[in-house]
């Protein structure tokens, strides 16, 4: 058994192995059908046009989401702790 990480740098590197983990996160973990429930994903600040848009493409066209909200941790960080605003400094 190989152990692979989809992701360098909090930023994906394999779509392939993402889209495996989602596929078995969404029908064996949580047991759910994703087109009855909007996402919500939490993104890094480092992340490119090309890789939200990447993934909008996978959770509309294959997994048929009726809803997708792409967030940035820095703002959830923020939001998680009672803070409409604030100044998080990720490392």
């Amino acid at each position: 058994m190989e152990v692979l990480s989809p992701l360098k740098d909090g930023i994906v590197a394999d779509w392939d192995i993402v889209d495996s983990i989602w596929d078995h996160a969404f029908r064996e973990c949580l047991l759910i059908d994703p087109k009855e429930h909007p996402m919500l994903l939490a993104e890094p600040s480092s992340n490119t046009q090309q890789q939200r848009e990447r993934t909008a493409e996978l959770m509309f066209e294959k997994y048929k989401v009726p809803a997708l909200f792409l967030a940035k941790n820095a703002v959830l960080t923020s939001f998680a702790s009672g803070r409409a605003t604030a100044l998080v400094v990720d490392g």
